[in-house]
Order: structure tokens, then sequence, then C-alpha cells
């Protein structure tokens, strides 16, 4: 028994990605939003405690406490130094994301990123989708936006990056289907 989709766009009907291996349902925008803002709050999580030690060790490395006033340099380098341990961290973990098909907030939704085969991107199309990200960001996100009047639900970095976000559970239900076509041979 296949689990049941529920129906999402125009008219009851489902939008979907047809693939070699079956229909998968794409997500919808609002909820690629909602895996979005998981996914910035825990890497906002992380990279305040990540950034509270690289300050403190900074502070107590240079003979400072917490209640000196520091200069515009010491502010400076501050900056500079958390950024440096913050955005490989994060870029990695993007595009390990971007890879394997989902990410802790698009796992908490149940959504995964397919390539038009219906497969997880791999490193190399991962990476892609993960570098092309920022040019969805440049133009004000209206790269992001774009998913919201395209047929597709694609930005342009799933665009570049050959990849769609869909329903989990359609995932599921192809899975089912082959495994049960496999049982028959």
């Amino acid at each position: 028994m296949t689990p049941a989709i529920p129906p999402v766009g125009a008219g009851g009907t489902a939008a979907v990605l047809v693939t070699p291996r079956g229909e998968l349902v794409l997500a919808n925008v609002g909820t690629r939003i909602g895996g979005f803002v998981i996914d910035l709050m825990i890497a906002g999580a992380v990279g305040f405690v990540v950034a509270m030690v690289v300050v403190g060790v900074y502070l107590v490395s240079n003979g400072l406490s917490i209640e000196d006033e520091l200069s515009e340099a010491q502010s400076t380098e501050i900056g500079l130094i958390i950024w440096a341990v913050f955005l490989p961290p994060w870029f990695i973990a993007t595009w390990i994301a971007n890879a394997i098909g989902w990410s802790l907030g698009k796992r908490i939704l149940d959504l995964r990123i397919v390539t038009a085969e219906g497969r997880p991107p791999g490193l190399g199309w991962g990476l892609g989708r993960t570098v092309a990200a920022w040019l969805s960001w440049l133009p004000l996100g209206l790269g992001f936006i774009w998913a919201t009047w395209d047929e597709r639900r694609q930005t342009w970095h799933d665009k570049i990056g050959g990849t769609h976000v869909v329903r989990a559970e359609s995932i599921a239900a192809v899975e089912a289907r082959e495994r049960e076509v496999a049982s028959l041979h």
C-alpha cells in the first residue's frame, strides 16, 4: 500500500515531476520556506555558539576581558575571525545537504532534493546547487522567489543544479513500487 499524497496546486491535482522511476510530488513553496527557516535557525544557533567561543578565545589570548573596550582594529579582527570560522563549515554542510538530498529543515518537513531522474544529486550536482544558491541571492533574493511562479517550482539554483524539491512520501511510494516489481522477478 502506498502512502496517500495530498493534492497540491490548482484544480486539486498534484504538481508532479515525472521521472524514469515514477511521479514525484513537487514541494510547495511555503513548505520549502519552512525548511529554509528551520535550517537558518539551526545555523544561527550553531553560529552564535561558535562566535561566542571564538570571541572568548580571542579575548583570553589577547589578555582582554568582556568588559574591556575593544579598538576598531580588534573589533574588525574578531569579525573576520568569526566569518572565517563560520563560512567554511556552513558551505560544506550546505554542500553535503545538497549532495545527499536533504538538510535538517527539509528532513523535518519531509522534503527531498532530487535530480530529474528522481535520485539524490550527488557531490558534483550538490556543489553546483550550493554555488548557484549565491546567484539566487544576488538580485534581492529573486532567484528564490522565482519558485513561486515557476511551473516546476524551481529556484534559480534548482534550475542551474538540475534539481527539484519533492515530497518525501512520493519517493517512498516510488521505492515501494520498485521493491514490489523487484520481488516479482
